[in-house]
């Protein structure tokens, strides 16, 4: 196989890494931008249950009950959050991963370019 075969299949090879890494940190902020939405929403979602002030025991019963799933609202968010953090980091590592293999394919062309201009093939 000649210079020029291999580094124009190194050249192949580093532009599909390149979109392989971009297309997976592309992935990860569209799930992160989507559970962003989840939060936002869930933060719209207000359980006060000060105002119930009762001896009723039916009452009580729902107040505690709301305030359950206050807490389950809260938690889920919390849940949400670290995700969202995980994937935007899983992103960014992408995203270094792609900026890496996108200087190799420079510098592969490069060497490419001057394989063929001295006719080594």
């Amino acid at each position: 196989m000649s210079n020029v075969a291999i580094l124009t299949a190194r050249v192949e090879a580093l532009r599909d890494a390149a979109a392989e890494a971009e297309g997976h940190a592309q992935a990860c902020r569209s799930a992160a931008r989507r559970i962003q939405g989840i939060t936002t929403a869930l933060s719209g979602v207000p359980i006060d249950t000060g105002g119930m002030r009762s001896k009723s025991v039916r009452v009580e019963r729902a107040k505690t009950k709301a305030d359950g799933a206050a807490g389950t609202v809260r938690s889920t968010r919390a849940a949400l959050d670290r995700m969202m953090g995980e994937l935007q980091a899983i992103a960014r590592k992408y995203d270094h991963k792609a900026d890496a293999v996108r200087a190799d394919l420079r510098a592969a062309k490069s060497r490419l370019a001057a394989a063929l201009l001295e006719g080594t093939g």
